[in-house]
């Protein structure tokens, strides 16, 4: 095995859900486009690439945790909601978000481009998305 199929398989396995992140200064936006530029080359079926990337950082990324706390203040119990504020935070509290989403006027031009497939370009997305 090479280096890189080590690494990958060792980030697999030891792969683990962080739902308090901090601040890293080893993230920055250069690398972050480095590793954007790099998942643009992930295959979709059809080459429809549907995926979607939005980056949010420093104010725009606290004010869309912002968002989304306020959003769910009307939608959560009010007896859960301090545990949801405490969840929010921490990932408000890293570096960035990123927000990934399918472009559905994409699928659906495919969907008319390639009739025959018309049913799978959604189960399609998602495996591009997965992938990217």
């Amino acid at each position: 095995m090479s280096a890189t199929t080590t690494n990958v398989k060792e980030a697999i396995i030891n792969r683990r859900s962080i739902r308090k992140v901090k601040k890293n200064d080893n993230i920055t936006k250069e690398r972050l486009n480095e590793v954007l530029k790099t998942a643009l080359h992930a295959p979709t079926s059809f080459n429809m690439q549907s995926g979607r990337v939005v980056v949010v950082m420093d104010d725009q990324h606290e004010r869309f945790w912002d968002i989304v706390k306020e959003t769910l203040r009307s939608r959560v119990p009010e007896e859960s909601f301090a545990a949801t504020v405490e969840r929010l935070q921490g990932f408000r509290d890293g570096v960035g978000t990123i927000l990934f989403f399918e472009n559905q006027e994409t699928i659906e031009q495919m969907q008319e481009k390639a009739p025959s497939y018309k049913e799978q370009f959604p189960y399609w997305s998602h495996q591009g998305s997965a992938m990217l």
